[in-house]
């Protein structure tokens, strides 16, 4: 079956159309989600890198008010309580410090008036060991009253010749600030984990991973798959603490720039293809026009009468044409069937005169 123009153009644009559709969804569309993802981790690595690093900052600055704190009590152990009071004034971060030894009963403390005195008890199990300072150790403690947060710092001095522990107690509102306000978009779950416990966590729908980190690990990113959804897990070391910040990010939310690409493209393709179906449309219909007022005239031949003859006209130029028109009417006279009669037509025509 012979298929018209209309018809072919039809067939070939949807086949170019599904064929386009195929292409994008099924061959680019995987390539170019990798490549978003890998990117995308790309960017998150390096916001986590910033994020260490701020929250590192931290951590070390009071790790050197620590240490200076006990270098200035070795070398002044007379005047403790004027050292204690001068850091707290210097640092007002500072909501306690503490010189006790297991060996006397008496204790050296300073409190900060701008705190309510901390309701925190600091176990040494749960201690974090220090990656700068071997004799320094932090905790991570909260005010069982009013839900305040605390960094606790902790190291060994010798006052004359007997042991000591330096106690310095943080408020830890500058280090949840940073660590709520990390820039890894919506949905991310974040924490920041020690060997055996986690200070700080911001959870979404992704549970928190059953495994430990263990000491000395590198930076991983690593992909788990947790109710049906995957997520990327980036897991960052601190530079000054045995601690991690372990980051996990949604792939769906990664990859919701080619989702309204894709959908864009897949508009402007079925788009096109109207248009060229359009186009076909009104070619089709231009092409037509001039046959079929061929056609109408064809048709029209069989209700004219070429019997009468054409008088020749008698002016020279215009005889040949005369001619030329009388040789058409005899020839269409010959191969035209005769006309048929209408009622009330006479049968027999007058002879031409």
């Amino acid at each position: 079956m012979k298929l018209s123009l209309l018809s072919r153009i039809f067939i070939f644009d949807v086949f170019f159309t599904v064929l386009a559709l195929v292409v994008v969804w099924v061959f680019l569309r995987p390539q170019y989600e990798d490549r978003l993802i890998t990117e995308h981790r790309n960017s998150l690595r390096q916001m986590q890198s910033y994020a260490l690093a701020d929250l590192d900052q931290i951590i070390a600055g009071w790790s050197d008010v620590t240490k200076f704190i006990a270098a200035q009590v070795n070398e002044r152990p007379k005047e403790g309580e004027i050292v204690l009071r001068s850091m707290v004034a210097l640092h007002p971060e500072i909501v306690q410090i503490k010189i006790h030894s297991p060996q006397l009963v008496d204790e050296l403390s300073s409190q900060n008036t701008l705190y309510p005195p901390p309701h925190v008890q600091v176990m040494d199990s749960n201690g974090i060991r220090s990656n700068v300072d071997s004799l320094l150790m932090f905790y991570w403690a909260q005010d069982s009253l009013d839900r305040q947060h605390y960094l606790v710092t902790r190291t060994n001095i010798q006052v004359e010749n007997h042991p000591f522990n330096l106690t310095v107690i943080w408020d830890a509102k500058e280090l949840v600030t940073v660590f709520s306000k990390l820039p890894f978009g919506e949905g991310y779950s974040a924490s920041i984990r020690s060997v055996s416990s986690v200070l700080l966590e911001h959870h979404s729908s992704f549970k928190p991973l059953e495994s430990r980190t263990a000491p000395g690990s590198e930076a991983t990113v690593q992909r788990v798959r947790q109710d049906k959804s995957d997520w990327s897990v980036l897991t960052g070391a601190f530079r000054t603490a045995q601690l991690w910040l372990v980051v996990a990010v949604p792939e769906q939310s990664m990859l919701l720039p080619v989702e309204e690409l894709l959908r864009a493209i897949t508009v402007c393709i079925i788009g096109l293809a109207f248009i060229v179906l359009l186009l076909g449309w009104i070619l089709s219909s231009q092409i037509k026009r001039p046959v079929r007022r061929l056609v109408r005239d064809v048709q029209n031949l069989h209700e004219m009468d070429f019997t009468q003859t054409i008088q020749v006209p008698a002016i020279k130029d215009l005889r040949g044409m005369g001619e030329a028109l009388e040789q058409l009417r005899q020839m269409m006279e010959l191969n035209m069937p005769p006309r048929e009669k209408s009622e009330g037509q006479e049968s027999d025509s007058e002879p031409n005169v």
